[in-house]
């Protein structure tokens, strides 16, 4: 249990410069703590607006409970097209890790959690490390009512085939190869990141079907996670809110605080198991730490 210290606030931190604009993202963290698990909040808007602001409650209550938590803004669609926005996250995720010192990071113990298109945008950052080696991997992913996958162009109507054109900028129909690179559910693997996924059940502009087709191949990949229905609930959140916040504090708790156990590596939250095994040796690296050894995923 950590004990309730003064909380840093660091805003319009440049983690990025393209195009003569700077990129900025603010982070709270504990003054003096080290080695502190990160949770990186990725707003939505729909890839066309939104701000990092729209985080800041919700990151003061992360710091409180011991993380190190961070928001970050990233160029938006039409001006900035598909894969500019995952380039952003990914620069704010190096630049974290490279200043993990500076404000208390255990880069090994790195989560990130998103709505909508923040959710997409959280996903991607787990499932596609910009280049094998470059950057640690996350450990672990919560996705709120994020899309998963654009390739069925015929189901994606109204509101959100507009935002997905501007995004992909143009017809979606001459985007195959963009709309399959942008799909989340095409890059699951078995070394992946656990994801814990909350979705409408009515949901109309996001369907949850594509939440469920995510979680359909998560479960052949092996790789662990959870999806919850948030009953009667369209495109925000909803339902039984407060078994949808523990469930959120006890995916983060599990997958970044537990490090500080010893071999942790793999829970099927399906199955229920107690026990952690890794699902692919050859991605696992044993490290040691203050004379005790974990599993670190490595891509």
């Amino acid at each position: 249990m950590f004990l309730l210290q003064a909380i840093e606030f660091k805003k319009d931190v440049i983690y990025k410069k393209v195009d003569q604009r700077e990129l900025k993202l603010d982070i709270m963290y504990t003054k003096g703590a080290k080695m502190r698990p990160l949770v990186m909040c990725i707003h939505g808007g729909g890839w066309m607006g939104g701000h990092r602001s729209m985080y800041h409650s919700r990151m003061r209550k992360i710091a409180e409970e011991g993380y190190v938590a961070a928001t970050l803004e990233y160029r938006f669609a039409p001006k900035t097209i598909w894969p500019g926005q995952l380039e952003d996250v990914q620069a704010a995720h190096k630049f974290l890790v490279k200043n993990a010192a500076k404000y208390g990071i255990d880069p090994e113990r790195i989560g990130a959690w998103g709505e909508s298109a923040g959710g997409h945008l959280s996903l991607l950052l787990g499932l596609m490390p910009k280049e094998k080696g470059e950057s640690l991997r996350l450990r672990g992913v919560v996705n709120y009512f994020g899309p998963t996958e654009f390739r069925q162009t015929d189901r994606i109507q109204g509101a959100g085939r507009f935002m997905l054109m501007a995004l992909m900028g143009g017809r979606l129909e001459n985007k195959k190869e963009m709309l399959t690179e942008a799909s989340p559910m095409f890059h699951i693997g078995r070394t992946d990141p656990p994801i814990l996924t909350l979705h409408g059940t009515k949901d109309r502009l996001v369907p949850i079907e594509g939440s469920e087709l995510l979680h359909e191949e998560m479960i052949k990949a092996q790789v662990p996670g959870q999806l919850f229905p948030m009953e009667n609930t369209g495109h925000g959140v909803g339902g039984d809110r407060k078994k949808g916040q523990a469930l959120l504090r006890n995916f983060f708790f599990d997958y970044l605080r537990s490090s500080e156990m010893e071999l942790l590596a793999h829970e099927d939250f399906d199955k229920g198991t107690s026990r952690w095994e890794p699902t692919d040796p050859k991605a696992w690296k044993i490290v040691k730490k203050n004379g005790r050894s974990f599993y670190s995923l490595h891509a």
